[in-house]
């Protein structure tokens, strides 16, 4: 993948708050950014992610809630990703 990164899917969370990290692999933060969803229902979202091309060739995009009780992580999906 290179930058900018396009996005588009379907979420619900939080005040609709979905949360995007786009990571390395050893886990360090390339880029992050939110996007709006919906809080009761899936919803559509668009956006893009721009970002500076790591050294590493892999690694992962991760998409995550938070809780409205304590700001953790109350579920994540991760994405496997190569960097061009």
């Amino acid at each position: 993948m290179a930058s900018p990164l396009s996005l588009a899917g379907r979420g619900t969370a939080y005040e609709g708050v979905i949360n995007m990290s786009l990571r390395r692999d050893l886990g360090a933060p390339v880029a992050n950014s939110t996007v709006l969803g919906a809080m009761v229902f899936m919803a559509p979202f668009h956006t893009s992610l721009a970002f500076t091309t790591p050294s590493s060739q892999f690694g992962a995009l991760v998409l995550y809630a938070k809780s409205a009780k304590n700001g953790s992580t109350v579920y994540a999906t991760v994405i496997r990703v190569r960097f061009h």
